[in-house]
This record gives structure tokens, sequence and C-alpha cells, in this order.
């Protein structure tokens, strides 16, 4: 159930807005004042609050501060009586956005506008209502569809319950599927089974549509799983890593919407978690280190290395260690704003023009984050800095160590090392190894940042 807060002094339009809740909302309460907008949102779990710019004893400022403070995951929807009005608080639409406002009205304006905005912002949690309607599963039964209206996801990757929350494929061929399950089915080993032993390599495909309700999925599960579990496995930071790559995907494709910035402080948390709760880290990582080239798999890696240095840095507080990992994750979305032509180069083969180019790469993430509600300063200065190197030799502005960041620091070395093990396939210990005899290289990093990598590893350091 969606539970909506109205804060709003129109006794009439408060009214027309009730009429027209859909199902599966809930307005839980609707205030003429910004003092009651917080009372309520104290005593009550509220998901989403529509309030009024005009709002009177604490001022419409004041309430969402409190809210961002208080109760970040509540989502902000602000209206306004008309135009000129909007215009005597706001100077553009980046500022409403810097403020943390999902979406604005002004009215009049349809009310099912309104009500399709916060259908389409929970939609990606529906999967709960599919786990409650178990049916028999169907009949198998081959489409032709574009190849670019799937995902694939390794075997081992995938997760599930008994219930299945989305249709399920495995593709034949170019433009062709078999459809295995369909959302309600209840799951029947035996039909992927039949699959997998024709093809050890086996790859399941779903709907790209339905990425980010599987994001959700995925999180919710393993963060249900984790705090039951005694201590992870690699099957944990297998599954992890995946759910981790699909976010990254997903924020590729669609940029970071509130349901994805929600998602993000799930999956910081669950890779953080991951690391912090093995005793073997060396073993279980060493396992994992072999993946592939591809740029999640990168910031996926560069994120759990990140999260074994905030592990063993003891200033590291809880908040800043959410905000370094999704640094982490989100430290080369500037990378989107690459020509094709830039793209289909290795960067192994990068020539000086090319080079001058990749440099930009931090700046366009930092306009790209700053357009996007919800991303703190500290994961912009993060993926803003995440190229600076203490001697000075970084980019995009060549700071000297004290003038770096800290936090970016930690992400640069992770960065680092992600680079030098998935491009030379080395365990994390065998790619220190390879860094400590380049004294140029290792130069560049801050000490208590490789001290801190190395601990996860080693117990004497």
């Amino acid at each position: 159930m969606i539970k909506i807060l109205l804060c709003d002094q129109n006794a009439k339009w408060l009214e027309n807005f009730k009429v027209k809740l859909s199902e599966g909302m809930e307005l839980v309460d609707s205030v003429d004042n910004g003092k009651s907008a917080q009372e309520v949102v104290c005593n009550n779990e509220i998901n989403v609050i529509i309030i009024n710019v005009e709002t009177k004893k604490y001022s419409f400022f004041e309430v969402v501060k409190f809210i961002k403070q208080n109760n970040p995951k509540t989502v902000v929807v602000m209206i306004s009586e008309n135009k000129k009005i909007l215009e005597e608080y706001f100077y553009s639409e980046k500022e409403i956005t810097k403020l943390g406002i999902a979406q604005s009205y002004v009215k009049p304006f349809p009310i099912y506008h309104l009500i399709k905005f916060i259908e389409q912002t929970f939609k990606h949690k529906e999967w709960g209502k599919v786990l409650a309607n178990e049916n028999e599963a169907a009949l198998e039964e081959e489409v032709k569809e574009s190849d670019q209206a799937f995902t694939s996801l390794e075997l081992k990757s995938f997760q599930q319950n008994n219930v299945v929350i989305f249709s399920l494929y495995i593709r034949l061929g170019k433009n062709k599927y078999i459809r295995i399950y369909n959302q309600g089915d209840k799951v029947d080993e035996s039909r992927i089974k039949k699959y997998k032993d024709k093809d050890p390599n086996l790859r399941l495909y779903f709907k790209t549509s339905d990425r980010l309700a599987y994001v959700n999925f995925s999180n919710d599960l393993m963060k249900r799983l984790l705090a039951k579990k005694p201590e992870t496995t690699l099957e944990d930071v297998v599954k992890i890593d995946s759910s981790a790559r699909m976010f990254l995907e997903e924020v590729y494709m669609t940029g970071l919407p509130i349901p994805l910035v929600e998602e993000s402080v799930i999956v910081c948390e669950n890779i953080y978690k991951t690391v912090s709760g093995n005793k073997n880290l060396k073993e279980m990582m060493n396992q994992f280190f072999s993946i592939d080239d591809s740029e999640e798999a990168h910031s996926s890696l560069t994120a759990f290395y990140a999260a074994i240095i905030c592990k063993n840095v003891d200033w590291v507080t809880s908040h800043s260690r959410d905000n370094i990992i999704l640094g982490a994750l989100l430290h080369d979305i500037g990378k989107i704003k690459y020509t094709k032509k830039l793209k289909a180069i290795s960067k192994f083969e990068y020539g000086k023009s090319d080079l001058e180019k990749v440099h930009l790469h931090p700046e366009y993430g930092m306009d790209l984050l700053d357009s996007m509600i919800g991303i703190s300063e500290q994961v912009k200065q993060i993926v803003y800095q995440h190229h600076e190197l203490n001697t000075g030799e970084g980019y995009p502005n060549g700071l000297t160590s004290n003038k770096i960041y800290p936090l970016a620091k930690i992400v640069a070395f992770a960065n680092c090392v992600s680079n030098f093990s998935i491009r030379y396939q080395l365990s994390p210990l065998d790619t220190m190894r390879k860094l400590m005899t380049e004294k140029d290289d290792i130069m560049k990093y801050e000490p208590f940042v490789i001290k801190a990598f190395l601990k996860g590893f080693v117990a004497d350091v």
C-alpha cells in the first residue's frame, strides 16, 4: 500500500484528489500547514508527501529539509496555485531538482497525471502482489521479438522464490525466444534443467522493462538473507554483483529516477554486509576476481574493493560508507557521454586526442549527477575527483594530496586495483603484488587507503 500525505489549503481540491486515488493507495492524512505535516511524518510511514509551496506554520523549505533529513525515502511532490507563485520561490528547474523534489505541478492540472506518476514511481515493487497469487506453470511458448527488448542473466546469478515474479525466456536465436515461465507461475526446476543439461553456460532472459523490478526483488531478497546469515559466501558475492550490474545497466539507460536512488542504498548496504560478514575474505575474493571487462563489471568490482577499504578505516561512518560505495558504483557514469567512436576504442589503445576526451568524464559525471534527485554532494565529489592523484598527475584539476577529497582517495585506489585485476586477471593480493613492483604508480595513492585494502586480506599489516 502506497501511503500518501497531502499538505494543501484547498479543501475542494483535496476532495477531488481523494476520489481519484487508485487501488493500492491510501491517504493517511490531509493537513493545511507545515507543522502538522511534520507531525504526521514523525508518527506514520509516509511514502509520498504532496505539499503546496505556499504552506504556512513551517515553510515548504523547512518541511522538505526535515523530510530529507529524517525520511529520505519519502517522495516529495510539490504543487503550486499558479506559475507566477512558483517563479517567486524558484529561479529554475535545476533548483527544484537540487532540493530533492521528485515532481512539481502547477494548478490547474489533471489529477490523474499525479496519480499516474505515483503509480509509476512504485511500480517496481508490485512483484509482491505476484507472490500472493501462485499459478500452475503454463505451457512453454515460442515468441519472436527484438533482442533489444531483453536483458540477460547468468543462471548462477538468478534469484527466485517459489513463484516467478515476471516472465522468463531462453534465447533460441536472433530475435527468437521461448517463454518458459509466465509471471505468477509456480517454479518447476525441471523446466530450466533440461535446457541447462544442453548448455552449461545457459543464460536466462527477461524483458528489460522488468529490470528495475528484478533489481528491487533481488536487493530485498539478499537483504533479508544476509540479515539471517552468520557468514557470507561466494554465492552471495556473485548474486549481489549481479544485482549491482543490473542496477548500473538501468542507471546507464534511464538515469537515476527516485526508485533507483532508493535501490542504490540497498545495493551499497548489501555489498558492505557481504565483505564485512566473511572471515576468509581472501579466499572468497580470490574466487570472485575473474570477471569480464564490461563497464558494469569494473564498477561493481570497484565498489566491492571500496567496501573492503571502508571496513578498515576507523573514521568512515555508516553514512560516509554508503556514499563511498555508491560513488564507486557511479564513478564512471560520465562515460555515458562518450561518442560511439570513443566507446568502440579499447582503453589500452587511446591516442592523445582520445585521452583528452576521456579526461573529461569526471566532469561529465558531476554534471549528470547534479541534475538528479537525491544524490549527495559526497557522491558527486567522489565522481568528480576519482582520478585525482597524490602526486598532482591526475585529472581533471591536477590536485595534490591534501587538496583531494578524502572519500575520493578511497575510490581512486579501488578503481586502480579493479582495473589491474580485470586487465591482468589477478586476484586482489596478486594485483597488489604487481602494483607494489611499480613504485611510481603506488606512490600516487594515499598510504592509509593502501594499508586498509591490504588489511582486508592480511591480518598483520
